[in-house]
């Protein structure tokens, strides 16, 4: 089992992504990776991939706008997942990405 190893890749993809942000750069491939990440068999692996998408909405919200067309598909599916705590994940993700009222 490569769990730890997953959920430590998944947190650094999280901060390359919330850097690239900040800074400039391409970040195509860096959500696509998280969303990879976010159908992992690990719990805790698909809700780090969560949170870090949520943590990107949170720096700069119209750069990751741009990639709403395969975030939207993958969060929508995570809100139907088994685990309460990826739930719960999906739905805060969501209020950040999608930039809802509570």
């Amino acid at each position: 089992e490569k769990f730890p190893v997953r959920e430590a890749s998944t947190k650094t993809l999280g901060r390359l992504l919330c850097y690239q942000l900040q800074f400039g750069g391409s970040t195509l491939q860096l959500v696509q990776l998280l969303i990879l990440a976010s159908r992992d068999s690990s719990t805790e692996v698909r809700r780090r991939s969560l949170s870090c998408i949520k943590a990107a909405a949170k720096i700069n919200h119209s750069a990751l706008a741009t990639h709403i067309s395969i975030l939207g598909p993958a969060i929508g599916d995570t809100l139907k997942d088994s685990s309460s705590p990826v739930r719960v994940a999906a739905e805060r993700c969501a209020v950040h990405v999608f930039q809802l009222t509570k």
